[in-house]
C-alpha cells in the first residue's frame, strides 16, 4: 500500500496535536518528566509494541487469510501462560 503526500501530513499533524494536547492539560509535565524518564521511556517503548502487534494482525488477515478467531486464541493462550508462570514466581 502506498502512501501518499497528504498520509504524512495527516500522520505528522496528529503526532503534533496528542503532543500538544498532553502538555496542555498537564498529562506530560516536563519536571516530572525529567525525573521519570525512565518510566517514560518504557511507557512509549510498550505502546509501540502494541501498535506494531495491531498492525501485524491485520496484515496477518488481509494477507495470510489468518482467522481473527485463531489470532485472538493464540494471543489468550500466550497470555495464560505467561500468567500462569507469574503467578508461580510471585506466591
Amino acid at each position: 500500500m502506498k502512501l501518499y503526500k497528504h498520509h504524512y501530513l495527516s500522520m505528522i499533524i496528529i503526532i503534533i496535536i496528542g503532543i500538544v494536547y498532553n502538555f496542555a492539560f498537564g498529562n506530560i509535565d516536563t519536571e516530572i518528566l525529567s525525573l521519570n524518564y525512565k518510566w517514560h521511556i518504557i511507557y512509549f517503548f510498550a505502546e509501540g509494541t502494541f501498535s506494531i502487534l495491531y498492525v501485524l494482525y491485520k496484515f496477518f488477515m488481509l494477507k495470510k487469510y489468518i482467522n481473527l478467531y485463531e489470532i485472538l486464541f493464540f494471543q489468550g493462550l500466550i497470555e495464560l501462560i505467561l500468567g500462569i508462570i507469574t503467578l508461580i514466581i510471585t506466591t
